[in-house]
């Protein structure tokens, strides 16, 4: 009750707005418009290099493989987040939305680190590294805010988790799984009868 004599009563489980979905929304716009308008490469007298024209240069694979999958996994990130904040998905449809969400976010940091680690490894062979030359001298903005909006959706998605775990205790009620069984439901031991 409150201090004015009403009853309180708890909102129905899963209602209201999901500020994980909307997290994600933003963690997926920023790193599509960083991947396709912020350079992702900046090299001192050549200039800087956007990453479109940087996946355009993929062969039969290498480091770059995954670079084209950016956008795609970007949008995925924005429509499951939209999903997730419009919609009324259930708790299993929300952890689903979240772990997508979260397999979206591991490919986008994948297809920058691992082409950032490669360049680190030529450049540590062929020993430019004494000078203080590393591959993140080369990294442009666009590289960082991807990276950043890839955290912003896992952050978004860890939001999801956590509220499809606090309605599934609500369903459950508190202390469930450590609640002994019923004695009524138990077959009596033999020769008891």
């Amino acid at each position: 009750m409150t201090s004015s004599g009403r009853v309180e009563t708890d909102r129905p489980v899963g209602s209201g707005k999901r500020p994980g979905g909307v997290i994600a929304i933003v963690g997926g716009v920023l790193a599509g418009l960083a991947y396709l308008v912020l350079p992702v490469a900046t090299v001192p007298l050549l200039g800087s290099i956007t990453a479109p024209s940087l996946a355009g240069e993929v062969g039969a694979g290498g480091s770059l493989a995954l670079l084209p999958l950016v956008p795609v996994v970007a949008a995925a990130t924005i429509g499951i987040g939209l999903w997730l904040w419009l919609g009324s998905p259930g708790t299993r449809a929300r952890t689903v939305g979240a772990s997508g969400i979260l397999l979206c976010s591991v490919l986008t940091a994948l297809a920058y680190l691992i082409p950032l680690n490669s360049l680190d490894n030529e450049i540590t062979s062929a020993g430019a590294d004494i000078f203080g030359i590393s591959a993140t001298t080369f990294t442009g903005t666009g590289f960082w805010f991807t990276l950043l909006g890839a955290v912003l959706a896992a952050v978004g998605a860890a939001v999801e988790l956590a509220g499809a775990a606090v309605c599934l205790r609500k369903v459950r009620g508190p202390g469930d799984r450590d609640r002994a069984p019923d004695p009524e439901r138990q077959p009596a031991p033999a020769g008891s009868r």
